[in-house]
């Protein structure tokens, strides 16, 4: 994340990156958090499977699909709270700490999870989707769980 507010700040990105303090501090409260939350639950889902798919599962990757489910409902739910406006930094528009989350959450659901009970976080998902360049973006990642028969046949809702 540190050349992401890097760049951000060389490039006076200040609508995506705050420089107001409190904003900032709401930003970069999520970015810390991400790390060991949101970026390293989808690694723990998303490696797996794809070692499921390929037929070289570890009994580690195993174990750690029997218990994505309560990885989910931990991380959704913590997610939940960040969530207190329409975006995660308490902002009316996204900042670079929705554009981290949404590049993790997003991955798992075109896998197919469904994430409709966390209703903050699939309002959230929705405005994400109708960002510019939204579905352009999303081509590389399309094509790499095709390739390897993840990519859910329909999105939920």
């Amino acid at each position: 994340m540190a050349i992401l507010t890097y760049l951000a700040d060389k490039f006076e990105w200040t609508d995506l990156y705050p420089t107001e303090p409190k904003a900032r501090a709401k930003v970069n409260e999520f970015l810390h958090w991400h790390h060991t939350n949101t970026r390293l639950f989808t690694l723990n889902i998303v490696r797996p499977e794809i070692g499921v798919k390929l037929n070289v599962a570890t009994p580690k990757d195993l174990a750690a699909l029997e218990g994505k489910d309560a990885l989910v409902e931990n991380v959704m739910t913590l997610l939940e709270s960040f969530l207190v406006k329409d975006y995660i930094a308490h902002s009316d528009a996204p900042t670079v700490a929705d554009y981290a989350a949404y590049c993790e959450i997003d991955q798992l659901e075109m896998m197919g999870y469904d994430f409709s009970k966390y209703a903050k976080v699939s309002a959230w998902i929705a405005r994400m989707k109708k960002i510019s360049f939204h579905d352009e973006v999303h081509q590389p990642l399309d094509a790499f769980l095709t390739q390897f028969g993840m990519r859910a046949t329909e999105e939920k809702p």
